[in-house]
């Protein structure tokens, strides 16, 4: 069935959390925690390869383990589930097709235990962020995503502070706690989209809302992540570009140019050197060019790699091993696990053909999600759309998907709205 025309997004069930579904959220914060746990938190720089590379070729048992309980969370949330839900077929058909491709990816993999070990990863984060999509509505969703985010930003911020922190010997400080700096980084724009959604909850106490959003935008600065910086911004602006009428729009894009170029010809070179640090967020201008080495890597991936596999790949999580991952990273000069870019990610691993899969799947449930948002359900899919726009723009610049991360599991729950709908309709969400 498809929810764009005959059903709403699911807005059933308790308002109120219960101290049940806190004691979940808190768990899954835990389990994400352990899981994004940078290898620099208890570990000097020059122990990091050796720590990831020791990791990939045995395992990590403690993320092992969390990766389980979030299963077993997930699983139980969808079988538990007390919601009379419909289906999407065309939604559930593409997720299905998807996952089926990147186990069949097993039987030409360059490296299979790997393989066979990432796509059941990558299922055991799907099955938990289908299953939550399941059991929680939309406002509950919304909760949840502050809430863990907010735990998460958190813990990081103590450990910083603690004896324990290594990040005050690096020559560049970047707040990262407990975390990689883009990391918090992304957990930190994530927290302030979620805040920004509920502006329509908290309309008499707007404040309440907007004293936490500067202390994340605070902590983000000092994460000194570029990307989550300017993406998250992107992101905040669509409400504005959609709701905005032509005309409207025409004349306020006019005038905050307008106010640039006087800004320009007032104050000049300080005004130029004004915009660059805040583009820079106080980092070195000098690696922008590149994208701090992004396409050099993605230079290097092309032309020595993907060419020998063009079509479907070296397989799920395969291209990654602990040969690969020494040779390009003393290629690059630094320590590289990923393509820092989740299209290229996949590509290396599925091939055009499972790139093709990927972006017709996340397309169409976009172009759905937009819909759903320019139509009636306005205020109650804003988040959704807002942070599955975060999720695309972002992962032309990291790769988080679909690896265990806090974004997958995101990208997921809202895939999972998308694919399950309820017969109950009411208008709680977006009265409230």
């Amino acid at each position: 069935m498809d929810y764009a025309t005959n059903t709403a997004i699911k807005e059933t069930g308790h308002s109120q959390l219960r101290l049940f579904d806190l004691c979940i959220f808190i768990c899954i914060t835990i389990i994400f925690i352990i899981i994004e746990l940078s290898p620099t938190a208890f570990a000097s720089s020059d122990e990091v390869l050796d720590n990831i590379t020791r990791a990939i070729s045995s395992g990590d048992l403690k993320r092992q383990l969390a990766l389980i309980l979030l299963f077993l969370i997930g699983f139980s949330l969808m079988i538990s589930s007390g919601y009379k839900t419909d289906i999407s077929i065309s939604s559930m058909f593409l997720i299905t097709l998807y996952l089926v491709y990147c186990f069949s990816s097993m039987i030409w993999a360059e490296n299979m235990e790997l393989t066979a070990k990432r796509c059941i990863t990558l299922l055991f984060v799907c099955i938990a962020g289908l299953g939550f999509s399941r059991r929680y509505s939309l406002k509950q969703f919304s909760t949840f995503v502050v809430i863990t985010t907010a735990l998460c930003i958190f813990s990081a911020v103590v450990f910083e502070l603690s004896p324990w922190s290594l990040n005050y010997e690096e020559d560049e400080y970047r707040m990262g706690g407990l975390f990689h700096p883009n990391t918090l980084g992304v957990y930190c724009a994530l927290c302030i989209i979620a805040l920004y959604s509920m502006r329509h909850w908290f309309k008499s106490s707007l404040l309440r809302l907007l004293i936490p959003a500067l202390l994340m935008l605070l902590i983000l600065i000092l994460t000194k992540s570029r990307t989550s910086f300017l993406v998250m911004g992107m992101v905040l602006a669509i409400p504005m570009l959609f709701r905005l009428s032509l005309k409207n729009g025409i004349i306020l894009f006019s005038i905050c140019g307008w106010l640039l170029c006087l800004s320009y010809l007032i104050f000049s070179d300080t005004f130029s050197q004004f915009l660059l640090n805040t583009a820079h967020l106080g980092r070195p201008a000098t690696d922008i060019a590149t994208l701090t080495g992004r396409t050099e890597l993605w230079t290097e991936l092309l032309q020595n790699y993907f060419s020998f596999k063009p079509m479907l790949g070296y397989g799920l999580g395969g291209f990654w091993g602990t040969e690969r991952v020494f040779e390009v990273s003393a290629s690059q000069g630094w320590t590289v696990t990923h393509a820092h870019s989740m299209y290229l990610d996949q590509l290396l691993d599925l091939g055009i053909i499972g790139l093709f899969f990927v972006l017709f799947l996340l397309i169409k449930n976009y172009f759905h999600l937009l819909k759903l948002y320019l139509g009636k359900e306005g205020n109650s899919v804003e988040l959704l759309l807002l942070l599955f726009s975060f999720f695309l723009i972002h992962g032309i610049f990291e790769a988080k998907f679909p690896l265990p991360s806090y974004v997958s599991f995101l990208a997921w729950c809202i895939l999972g709205y998308l694919s399950f709908g309820s017969r109950q309709k009411n208008n709680e969400f977006t009265k409230a």
